[in-house]
């Protein structure tokens, strides 16, 4: 009788065992582990069942990890090319705004504070046009 009031941890963790592997469509035959009173075979599925769910965790880490970096390198290769667009575009606009008004420099003051006014709006409107939508795309990456 002191024997069975021994196990009931054991039993409770294989059950728990049990309805886990039922969602995963795996058969456990949890009854003959159970009459034929054989420790060892719970101790073995159980060191199994950890193994397994531990390399699952780490194949399904190692898949959002890598699909999270693969979507931030193909932006930040898009970023620099929009980036280079517009650094050549800005020179090429400075100067010929300077040719029309007369001095060159107008023309990279006139770039200047067209930037710089967009950098403001861009200041205000920091969370909601690109915090939020990049913490959108991380969580929805990782849930995917």
């Amino acid at each position: 009788m002191e024997q069975d009031w021994k196990n009931i941890p054991f039993l409770f963790f294989y059950w728990v065992l049990f309805l886990k592997s039922r969602k995963s469509k795996t058969k456990i035959n949890l009854m003959e582990t159970i009459k034929s009173g054989s420790i060892d075979a719970l101790y073995e599925r159980i060191e199994t069942f950890g193994k397994t769910t531990l390399e699952l965790s780490k194949l399904k880490t190692v898949a959002i990890t890598s699909k999270i970096m693969t979507t931030l390198v193909a932006r930040m290769g898009l970023m620099l090319m929009v980036s280079m667009f517009l650094l050549v575009s800005s020179v090429g606009l400075s100067l010929y705004l300077g040719d029309l008004l007369g001095k060159l420099y107008y023309g990279f003051f006139v770039v200047g504070a067209f930037y710089f006014l967009i950098s403001i709006i861009f200041y205000f409107f920091l969370h909601k046009w690109v915090e939020k939508p990049v913490s959108n795309l991380l969580i929805s990456q990782i849930l995917d």
